[in-house]
């Protein structure tokens, strides 16, 4: 989610300290908003915050973004009449946030100072009791004209009102305006902070989904592969090491091949959050890329590959992580914020599918007009898609670099396992899912 707030500082490399009074000021922050309310109480609408350091990988105006857990699992997709069959897709959860078990996880960019931190979370937290008050009125009333332009008045009206408010009352005031406005929209707030996001199943999920991200977008990739080639050409191998697996890596730099399994290692770590470059199996053989969503790290010396049949352990392994989380041994992939993206985008495009077939006499007029209407919206969503995606970012898309067409190895120019589409599965009701495909 972009911020109105000008960036004043932007922490390439976040301390402890740091990150400490970010915590800090977050727990606060969420105490205050929660003072009234009880994890247990029915009508809770349950918010998770937690810290996201990208090493400034992405655009600074990137100042927090929802966070989306996938199921694990590939699932049929309804089909749509006169539309050709859906591939299965994996699904995501899209919480209802009814329940602390799975709430709305909210990350904010660690890499931003805590007062733009605290202003951008209170400004988010205000959106989306103004965005549910909107959407309750508009369900009440009927369909309203212009809604894109309805919903950015009241997001600037709500943002005013929480600038308004911290430059009177302070950020303390600013929290108890939003917890009043929640408990008053018939909703309140229970928010909480997270030390860390994500597990290592719940990263391992993710990966078929952020590498379709990668596949689908050439504006992501390219910003992906600029990053990788850079990397790959200025890592070095040392330390943790035996001295064979040194002597066995500079006979690959010899013939030029360590490029090209550092150009992966540095994509898996920006794709999947996690890359693994081994040394060899104990005792060293060979140098290998272990496949990210396989691996569990046993401590900083020992990582376990699932291999089906059996667990092999691997003792000297370069481990690089994508984005950060807090009190965690696995990082989180970059492309993270472009999850919700990637919803719309499948969304959009099947509906402009949908007005393209269904623009015959065959289709009742009623239904012919709707799909019309919602394709050409469609088609404005898709064509400011690749604008949305330079905007989060940042430097990698603008960097004028030629990208070589043996980066990587000979068949793996596109990511795989990956998912061939995406579907929404809303929380709380198993059996109503909302399929979306490209």
């Amino acid at each position: 989610m972009k911020s109105s707030y000008e960036p004043r500082e932007l922490y390439r490399t976040v301390t402890s300290s740091h990150v400490t009074a970010s915590s800090d000021a977050l727990t606060s922050l969420a105490s205050h908003i929660s003072a009234g309310t009880s994890p247990d109480d029915a009508d809770c609408q349950h918010v998770r915050l937690g810290l996201y350091e990208h090493g400034a990988f992405l655009n600074p105006i990137l100042h927090g973004f929802v966070l989306y857990f996938a199921t694990g699992e590939a699932e049929p997709q309804r089909q749509i009449p006169l539309l050709d069959a859906l591939p299965p897709a994996h699904s995501l959860f899209i919480p209802t946030a009814t329940n602390q078990e799975r709430p709305l996880t909210y990350v904010i960019v660690a890499n931003n100072p805590v007062e733009i931190q605290i202003k951008h979370t209170l400004s988010t937290l205000a959106r989306l009791i103004a965005r549910r008050t909107l959407t309750t009125r508009i369900l009440n009333d009927g369909v309203a004209e212009n809604l894109p332009q309805l919903a950015e008045e009241t997001d600037l009206k709500s943002d005013n009102q929480i600038a308004d408010t911290m430059r009177s009352e302070g950020w303390i005031g600013a929290a108890q305006l939003v917890a009043a406005r929640a408990e008053a929209s018939g909703r309140p707030l229970h928010v909480s902070f997270a030390t860390s996001l994500m597990t290592r199943e719940q990263i391992a999920n993710q990966a078929p989904i952020l590498r379709r991200v990668y596949n689908d977008s050439p504006v992501i990739r390219d910003s992906i592969d600029k990053v990788s080639m850079l990397l790959s050409r200025g890592m070095t191998v040392s330390g943790g090491a035996t001295q064979r697996a040194v002597s066995f890596i500079r006979d690959y730099i010899d013939v030029g091949l360590i490029q090209n399994y550092l150009a992966h290692l540095a994509r898996d770590a920006h794709v999947c959050g996690n890359g693994y470059l081994s040394f060899g199996v104990i005792p060293d053989q060979s140098l290998r890329l272990l496949l990210p969503e396989k691996v569990t790290i046993d401590n900083d010396e020992v990582y376990l590959e699932d291999r089906n049949q059996r667990t092999d352990v691997h003792a000297n392994v370069c481990h690089i992580r994508g984005a950060d989380q807090q009190q965690s041994a696995y990082g989180l992939s970059v492309l993270e914020p472009f999850i919700g993206l990637q919803i719309a985008r499948e969304q959009w495009a099947t509906r402009v599918a949908t007005a393209a077939a269904w623009n015959t006499p065959e289709v009742p007029r009623r239904e012919r007009e709707y799909a019309v209407m919602m394709g050409q919206l469609g088609e404005e969503f898709l064509a400011s898609y690749e604008h949305r995606c330079r905007q989060i970012l940042g430097a990698p898309a603008t960097m004028d670099i030629e990208i070589p067409p043996d980066l990587y190895f000979s068949g793996h120019r596109d990511m795989k396992p990956a998912a061939e589409a995406i579907s929404i599965r809303l929380e709380g009701n198993d059996d109503t899912k909302a399929s979306v495909s490209k």
